[in-house]
């Protein structure tokens, strides 16, 4: 296997961090208060709670597809570089 540079795999832990993990936090948060307007049986709170989540989710996956690919040009030029 050949080494990745330090400086392009922090940055892309960085962008995990900032970007996909962010999605998620905010999709649990949603979720919260999707499941209090459901005991509260506020039907507009959950229809608007879970359109956020939809938005959340959506954001989520882009990312996270962003990330793969990113991931997977790192390793290739990596590899590259040495071959």
């Amino acid at each position: 296997m050949s080494p990745i540079s330090e400086t392009a795999f922090a940055e892309f832990l960085q962008r995990l961090h900032r970007d996909a993990m962010q999605h998620a936090a905010s999709i649990s948060i949603l979720m919260a208060v999707w499941e209090g307007a459901n005991r509260r049986a506020d039907a507009n709170g959950e229809a608007e709670a879970a359109e956020m989540v939809r938005d959340e989710a959506r954001k989520l996956a882009k990312a996270l597809a962003s990330l793969e690919a990113d991931g997977h040009e790192m390793l290739a030029t990596s590899q590259r570089q040495l071959g």
